[in-house]
């Protein structure tokens, strides 16, 4: 599979996740009214114990946890992932941090740990969260399972 046909999966993968870890690669945000389903039902902002606002538990919550904390992966596992990406401390906003973020990541290639992440097939569902540091740097994680 060509490298631009993988990176254009997954940038698509990504920008139809939502923070819930139980519903990684299912959910999408739906704006500040909350989440929906990938068929469109809605989902309480709530159900993942966060208020979309990258204060709970979710992977918004992990990734505002690292951006507090200054420290990239400070949350791993929070979320029961078994793999993650994080772009720390990017100029934001998110829409244009993350394309160049991913792409970074990607061009690793093989033996950095990232670019496994993104290409590997045991991993099937991915979620993605921000937070936002004092600064107004954007942080950005990327769970797999």
């Amino acid at each position: 599979m060509s490298r631009a046909l993988v990176l254009t999966a997954l940038v698509v993968s990504l920008a139809s996740c939502g923070d819930d870890p139980s519903q990684l690669g299912r959910t999408t945000r739906s704006g500040s009214s909350g989440k929906t389903s990938g068929d469109g039902t809605s989902v309480s902002p709530d159900d993942d114990g966060s208020s979309g606002t990258g204060t709970g538990t979710g992977t918004d919550g992990e990734a505002q946890s690292d951006s507090t904390t200054n420290r990239a992966h400070g949350a791993f596992g929070k979320c029961g992932e078994f793999a993650q990406n994080e772009c720390p401390g990017w100029a934001g906003p998110a829409t244009t941090m993350i394309p160049g973020c991913l792409k970074a990541m990607y061009g690793e290639g093989p033996g950095g740990g990232h670019y496994e992440a993104m290409v590997s097939t045991k991993y099937t569902k991915v979620s993605c969260g921000f937070g936002t540091a004092a600064g107004g740097a954007v942080w950005s994680v990327q769970n797999f399972r």
